[in-house]
């Protein structure tokens, strides 16, 4: 069975609450004292009014006689008293309207309104023969009724009642009544019962008014259908709700006395708002460094509580929101700070209910401006043709690599140039060079980030590659005899790190080499005189050294045939400190004179190889050193040179001056 709503009864319901021969009502009369008590009987059948009229009869308690209470049938009243007329001025026209219910053809629109007055007026109902009232009854008595219904010279039972006189008490409450939400409609129900009530009044109240007002301006009735209802048990419908408003619902039945049923429990439906308000709009943005800084305008309304930020690193989300506590309605910028990325960014109102309005999205890009951490501990280790340059790794999460810069000799810091063109993940790097490079070379490290930030420089680290290029071979240019000695003669080398020379002798056929210099030449000699004691075939061969200790390829062999022992010869010499004078004398004594063109004298000092000459070609026997050092040692030797060019070179000697 479904149901449907009505504010008039529908033509069925007569058939439906009365489809028995008839139905008799009772109740304790509105207003009953135990001084002033009546009870209130109405009937129903079909027909409504009845010709004839009824006969009411009454028995007390367990008494089994009946007593007709009426001295005249109660039939349909002709006039309306004028008391009556002045508290209802329409019953005169519906008790016109029930005199001719039954000379009517078709009379159902006539008969439904005289029921729905029936139920609503008592009044109306005794003019039309279907209500009596008994007011001789005693307080606390029960009593049973008996209405009659008078066929010709016969008398049809209508119906049996029993009520205990007593106080007035309404209906027991509507049962099953619910009230709920729906898509911004309020939608009552209840549990129709036709037996008890008719219909129903609906009462509302509000958290902005307090007091009860009555929703229908007639009763709702439901009537029932076995076809053409719409699909909802839905009985009524309230519209007229506003949004953040609670309200309070109840219902009371009507019965068929005009009176109400008790009131049914209050349920109440909060109406939340669900109207969002004015979204803020003008929605702007800043970066700096990693901060973003939104700003917004704020529209002209009361409905809006507060703002809330919403990011996501995707521009259809999720958005999540980021302010931690809702920012006040004044509030108009918003400011963070975050790691590197794109962020898109949108403002919301709030109002007191938690409605959300959004404003325009917005990209936000934050780049990385902090460049990372200089290098450090660079260390630069020469290997041939190579340096092998490590540090640190920096820590930052977002490095890209290093970039590698050298320069060369002592050009200035702008002279760095960059080895690398692309970033390197490694600590180590290797930087490969000609062999021969005999430079400085400079290196520092920068770091750089994903975002290419550059870090500063790190500290530079100096450099010079191991030399392992050997001086050009050397160029012996003359080997001469002179007397007991052989000059040797040599181009001087151009290397710019040259520390000298190493002269080898070979004899005769001999591969043994006699190294002639225990220690080696200077750099800018190019002459050796050796003495020799031995005629035959000397071969002499000389090696130039650079700094780094490397040698030449030998020079080629230059050879010297030395005929007959030298002829010439002199005496040791003697040697003299006088510590007064601070001086030293030598004299010497040659074993001829003849053939002699003079005399040098040579020293050197402590384990020089190299004898350099202290006077000049002189032709006396003795020679004078003055302003020698005390406590020094000095060593001499005299070289006698002859008319033919021969030179004889005497034993050194050793003078110590003071211990």
């Amino acid at each position: 069975m479904k149901y449907y709503l009505s504010i008039l009864i529908c033509w069925v319901i007569p058939s439906l609450i009365f489809a028995q021969q008839g139905k008799v009502l009772v109740q304790n009369a509105y207003g009953n004292t135990q001084e002033n008590a009546s009870v209130n009987i109405k009937w129903y059948s079909q027909s409504l009014t009845y010709h004839r009229g009824v006969n009411i009869y009454k028995r007390v308690g367990g008494d089994q006689n009946w007593v007709k209470l009426n001295s005249s049938p109660i039939v349909l009243q002709q006039v309306v008293p004028s008391n009556l007329l002045q508290g209802d001025e329409d019953l005169d026209a519906f008790l016109e309207m029930a005199a001719d219910i039954n000379q009517s053809s078709n009379n159902g629109f006539m008969l439904l309104n005289l029921f729905v007055k029936s139920f609503q007026s008592q009044d109306f109902s005794r003019l039309i023969g279907i209500q009596f009232d008994d007011a001789q009854v005693q307080w606390g008595n029960s009593y049973r009724y008996k209405v009659m219904k008078i066929v010709g010279r016969a008398e049809e039972e209508l119906g049996v009642v029993s009520i205990e006189v007593g106080d007035y008490k309404p209906l027991t409450a509507v049962q099953d009544f619910e009230a709920k939400l729906d898509e911004g409609i309020v939608k009552l129900k209840w549990k129709p019962e036709d037996d008890r009530f008719y219909g129903v009044n609906v009462y509302k109240r509000s958290s902005l008014d307090t007091s009860w007002q009555r929703l229908n301006k007639t009763p709702i009735v439901l009537s029932e259908s076995e076809g053409n209802a719409p699909d909802s048990d839905t009985m009524f419908q309230d519209i007229n709700i506003q949004e953040g408003v609670t309200y309070s619902y109840q219902l009371a039945g009507l019965d068929f006395f005009g009176g109400e049923t008790e009131m049914t429990k209050q349920i109440m439906v909060e109406v939340k708002d669900s109207t969002p308000p004015p979204a803020p709009f003008n929605l702007s943005k800043s970066v700096k460094n990693q901060k973003v800084t939104l700003s917004w305008s704020i529209p002209m309304s009361s409905d809006i509580h507060g703002f809330n930020v919403y990011r996501s690193v995707k521009s259809d989300g999720p958005f999540e929101k980021v302010n931690s506590v809702q920012l006040m309605n004044n509030d108009s910028v918003y400011n963070e700070s975050v790691s590197i990325g794109f962020y898109y960014y949108y403002v919301v109102s709030v109002d007191l209910t938690g409605n959300e309005a959004p404003s325009n999205t917005i990209l936000a890009e934050v780049q990385d401006t902090t460049p990372p951490a200089p290098p450090e501990f660079v260390i630069a280790q020469s290997d041939t043709g190579k340096v092998l340059l490590s540090w640190h790794r920096n820590r930052e999460t977002d490095l890209a690599g290093y970039h590698i810069f050298r320069k060369i000799g002592s050009q200035d810091q702008s002279d760095f140039l960059l080895v690398n063109s692309l970033a390197i993940e490694d600590t180590t790097f290797t930087q490969l060079l000609p062999q021969n490079a005999a430079n400085e070379f400079s290196f520092r490290v920068v770091a750089v980030d994903t975002s290419f930030n550059k870090s500063l420089p790190s500290a530079s680290v100096t450099v010079r590659l191991p030399d392992v290029t050997p001086p050009i071979q050397p160029f012996i240019k003359n080997v001469s005899q002179k007397g007991d000695t052989i000059m040797v003669e040599w181009l001087p080398n151009p290397e710019p790190d040259l520390a000298g020379y190493r002269l080898k002798r070979f004899k005769g056929d001999s591969r043994d080499a006699l190294n002639l210099n225990n220690s080696m030449l200077i750099e800018g000699a190019n002459v050796f005189v050796d003495t020799i004691s031995v005629s035959g075939l000397y071969h002499y061969q000389l090696i130039a050294v650079d700094r780094s200790g490397n040698e030449s390829i030998p020079s080629a062999y230059f050879s010297n045939e030395v005929s007959s022992q030298l002829s010439l010869g002199f005496s040791e010499i003697e040697a003299s400190y006088s510590k007064r004078k601070k001086s030293i004398l030598l004299k010497w004594k040659p074993e001829s004179s003849s053939s002699i063109n003079g005399f040098v004298v040579f020293t050197k000092n402590g384990a020089s190889e190299v004898w350099k000459p202290i006077s000049g070609l002189q032709r006396h026997l003795e020679f004078e050193q003055e302003n020698v050092a005390s406590k020094s040692e000095y060593q001499y030797q005299v070289r006698m040179y002859s008319l033919d060019g021969d030179v004889v070179v005497s034993s050194p000697v050793v003078v110590k001056t003071g211990k």
